[in-house]
């Protein structure tokens, strides 16, 4: 089991954890708007995307709505159709776990800015960079 470095409690009530692997950090996002809801989709997300980020993609988002599960995918380069295949696999994974799942929508995208963090609803991985800062 993998142990954050460090934990941030965020005004709109999420909760950033630190992890240290390797010599780069990574974010792990669980919003509590609605805590059940969010963390079995973000279980779900942690099945179906294992092994499925690489060092393209910079942040993974959702939003989630009365069985519609909304997929945000941020990229350094103009998605490819390779990270699409790669994308829609994991999705299809993910979704295996949420039964209460009834649409599916992936939205693939270059990402050169900070995100807000109320810009989702909740995130599911998010990627720190030296050069460049994605938080905003």
């Amino acid at each position: 089991m993998l142990e954050f470095d460090k934990a941030i409690r965020c005004k709109n009530h999420a909760t950033i954890n630190l992890l240290n692997l390797k010599g780069q950090t990574y974010f792990y996002i669980l919003t509590t708007e609605n805590k059940m809801e969010t963390q079995e989709i973000m279980a779900a997300y942690q099945k179906g995307f294992l092994g499925a980020v690489n060092d393209n993609v910079v942040a993974i988002a959702f939003d989630y709505d009365e069985g519609n599960l909304f997929t945000y995918v941020y990229l350094k380069t103009i998605p490819t159709d390779e990270d699409f295949e790669i994308v829609d696999i994991a999705v299809t994974e993910t979704i295996a776990h949420l039964p209460k799942i009834t649409y599916e929508k992936i939205y693939l995208e270059k990402k050169c800015q900070g995100f807000r963090m109320r810009e989702h609803q909740g995130w599911f991985f998010m990627r720190y960079s030296k050069s460049s800062l994605w938080l905003s």
